[in-house]
């Protein structure tokens, strides 16, 4: 049986929108996709199915749903053996300790109600803004999809959220923190980058865990930069080899 791989998405962003790209990327896995949206809101049946995870299994745990699996691991009760990659993670989302300022995602909360389109389109926007060309280009090489048939992918997803739900899970951001100081002993790995115009903080609180910096793949580097999330995987054992992943 393939490894399993678990998605765990971000704010607005369940993951299997890109499905096809991300089972293509990296095909030696069994892939499971959860929605952080989800998670925030009923987050102990996940908690349980985190603890049938085997230690040939691996997380990929993005943006807000990177914090969250931070959040969780403050637990004492938490219990899991897969190896863990933590994308663009932060210990709070909002200044003092995070990059956005409270105004904002205010603001974003508000606006929900009047201009949907508008708030998803410049989020989309920060999230794709330091992606340089070539990037793209790679990307339409490898899978045949380029910039527009990912935004429209990752629109029609969203369209399968109420206002509300997109609002609870800014609140969320507004409130939530982590204390989480990394331990050693842990399977886990980073990555992010300087350039990420969502999340652009080094975790240096998570420094004894070992970090693949990703300068040039903007907020979703396992869709631009493949390669620096297999070097994660193979950090951890996951994975020895490189073949059959990339196409």
């Amino acid at each position: 049986m393939d490894k399993r791989l678990l998605w765990i998405g971000g704010w607005a962003s369940p993951l299997k929108c890109w499905s096809e790209i991300l089972e293509n990327s990296y095909s030696d896995f069994e892939h499971e996709y959860w929605d952080a949206n989800q998670i925030i809101e009923t987050e102990k049946p996940f908690l349980q199915k985190l603890k049938s995870m085997d230690s040939e299994s691996c997380i990929v745990a993005w943006s807000m749903g990177a914090h969250w699996l931070l959040r969780s691991l403050e637990s004492e009760r938490f219990n899991c053996s897969a190896a863990m990659v933590l994308v663009s993670p932060f210990p709070a989302f909002c200044r003092p300790r995070g990059h956005w300022p409270r105004v904002t995602v205010e603001k974003m909360i508000q606006a929900l109600d009047k201009n949907r389109d508008e708030v998803l389109d410049n989020f989309w926007n920060l999230m794709v803004r330091d992606i340089p060309k070539l990037e793209w280009e790679n990307m339409y090489r490898r899978n045949s999809w380029d910039q527009n048939s990912l935004r429209s992918a990752w629109l029609r997803q969203s369209e399968s959220y109420t206002s509300e739900r997109l609002q609870n899970g800014l609140k969320y951001l507004l409130s939530s923190e982590s204390n989480y100081k990394a331990k050693p002993d842990l399977k886990a790995c980073l990555l992010h980058s300087p350039l990420d115009g969502i999340v652009s903080e080094n975790p240096n609180w998570l420094a004894s865990w070992p970090q693949k910096i990703r300068y040039q793949a903007g907020h979703i580097p396992f869709l631009t930069e493949p390669e620096q999330l297999i070097k994660a995987f193979q950090e951890l054992n996951i994975l020895q080899s490189e073949e059959n992943l990339i196409r």
